[in-house]
């Protein structure tokens, strides 16, 4: 009985160590800086309203949902969800990692990450990319990973693809898809229609994208607007 009992206490040790590889989830901080902005190139991607999650694993086909934090209040562009622990890969072990970014409310509205996507829905993460991960146990102990895999640039997330085609009836058809950039926003959009292109002209068209709309009589113009 007491071997059993020792052999059952060392693998608790053994898994406790295991569950150490530790990483920094900000995207400034230790020799780092890669603010996130919109696909303006200009606007910083504000909190709380967006935010980023984190998935990761032992290979870039074993990812899975590890935590989420908002892009700040104070300091639009970077996010900061402090020290965490990927709990599939050893400390000093290579870890895959990629991130989401997508419109907080999405995270209470369709609980992410079980949800189904909602019908207005634009995915956004990053490529899956690797760090070696920190380990706590080891002597000396190694710090905390960075998510040097976002590169050295700013990111800029990209904007889905509008398509308006004529159909054969007197309607046109609309679709929507994700643009060429690695990095893309998630959010819900609506689609607006202006016959002048004046800013006060600007109406919501539709909310129901990839559906069909009524073919106008004169010129009309379309745009995407995040809700």
């Amino acid at each position: 009985m007491k071997k059993l009992i020792l052999t059952a206490a060392l693998g608790v040790a053994c898994f406790s160590a295991f569950a150490q590889g530790t990483l920094n989830f900000a995207n400034f901080g230790g020799g780092i800086d890669v603010p996130v902005f919109l696909a303006d190139g200009v606007t910083k991607v504000p909190g709380p309203k967006y935010a980023v999650t984190l998935l990761g694993g032992p290979s870039a086909y074993s990812l899975a949902y590890i935590a989420v934090t908002p892009f700040l209040t104070n300091a639009a562009g970077y996010f900061d969800g402090g020290i965490i622990n990927i709990p599939t890969v050893a400390g000093g072990d290579v870890a895959f990692l990629r991130l989401e970014f997508l419109d907080n409310d999405l995270l209470h509205l369709y609980h992410v990450p079980e949800w189904p996507a909602p019908p207005l829905f634009i995915w956004g993460q990053s490529p899956v990319f690797t760090v070696v991960l920190g380990d706590a146990n080891a002597q000396p102990a190694t710090p905390p990973a960075l998510l040097s895999g976002l590169g050295t640039a700013p990111l800029i997330l990209g904007a889905p693809r509008l398509e308006i085609r004529r159909a054969d009836t007197n309607t046109l058809t609309l679709s929507i898809s994700n643009p060429p950039s690695p990095y893309v926003l998630s959010t819900l959009y609506l689609l607006e229609q202006n016959p002048t292109l004046n800013e006060t002209n600007w109406i919501t068209a539709t909310d129901t994208l990839g559906g069909t709309l009524p073919r106008p009589d004169g010129n009309m113009f379309y745009r995407l607007v995040p809700q």
